[in-house]
């Protein structure tokens, strides 16, 4: 593409880092404009000043998905500055992995509430304003762990099947107002978030073993990039992906073909 998203603001959740992050710049290399947000308005500030170091095309604002107040303070940002809301990216996510028989119930909750409840909230403010306009894009951004289990993520993979299944649902009942709904199931991406419970030895050892995996399993041998998750997301959000509803894109590299081998 070249300028596919040129005068279109778009709203990208958890884009201070990772996917996110990448998805924001590859929106403003397409022309577009974009609203970064973090839980910390500190980190979306950062991200938002490396990106954009004139910051005329961005928007940092620190904001919780699970939260409907900071939800609809995020998208009231996004009006006051850029006057509308054409494209959201549904990125913020956590992990949390525990044994299921030890599983707390607050985490449970929390990631059910930011991975699962803040897009639902996300995506119902950002129709609102998208049914005024005419139309618009929601790209909810989900997991191969949408499509398969995987032990000790009881909730990220309930979260992720969910959001699965929320992505068809908003297809069908939003394409009458003009607004498209895509997902995007990432594979193995760059490297494994910290949920916190991890010290930095553990994580590099996950990290390698999930490479190992990748060199094993893939058929492409390896793990993606960030980049490279954030060039699908852009194309389906752009007018070139205009016949492209409610289906779910997974971008794994060939893992899943390859299940039960290797």
């Amino acid at each position: 593409m070249s300028g596919g998203l040129a005068g279109k603001t778009c709203v990208v959740t958890g884009s201070s880092s990772g996917i996110g992050r990448a998805v924001v710049a590859a929106v403003l290399r397409e022309g577009g404009t974009a609203v970064v947000n973090s839980r910390s308005q500190e980190r979306a500030e950062a991200a938002a000043r490396e990106l954009d170091p004139a910051g005329d095309r961005t928007l940092a604002v620190g904001a919780d998905v699970s939260d409907p107040t900071d939800v609809g303070a995020l998208f009231d940002a996004a009006i006051d500055r850029f006057g509308r809301v054409d494209v959201l990216v549904n990125n913020a996510g956590v992990p949390m992995n525990a044994p299921f028989l030890d599983f707390p119930l607050d985490a449970w909750r929390s990631t059910i509430e930011t991975n699962l409840t803040g897009p639902f909230l996300c995506a119902q403010a950002a129709a609102r304003i998208m049914q005024k306009q005419g139309g618009g894009v929601i790209v909810n951004v989900t997991s191969l762990a949408g499509s398969i289990g995987s032990p000790g993520r009881a909730a990220y993979s309930a979260s992720k099947h969910g959001l699965e299944g929320l992505n068809k649902v908003l297809a069908l009942e939003l394409a009458p107002l003009g607004i498209r709904t895509v997902a995007v199931a990432p594979g193995f991406t760059g490297t494994k978030m910290n949920d916190g419970s991890l010290s930095a030895e553990e994580l590099a050892k996950i990290n390698r073993e999930r490479e190992a995996l990748q060199q094993a399993r893939n058929p492409l041998g390896r793990s993606a990039s960030y980049e490279e998750m954030a060039e699908v997301i852009v194309f389906l959000a752009s007018p070139a992906a205009s016949y492209v509803n409610g289906i779910s894109v997974t971008v794994d590299g060939g893992y899943l073909a390859n299940a039960g081998q290797g």
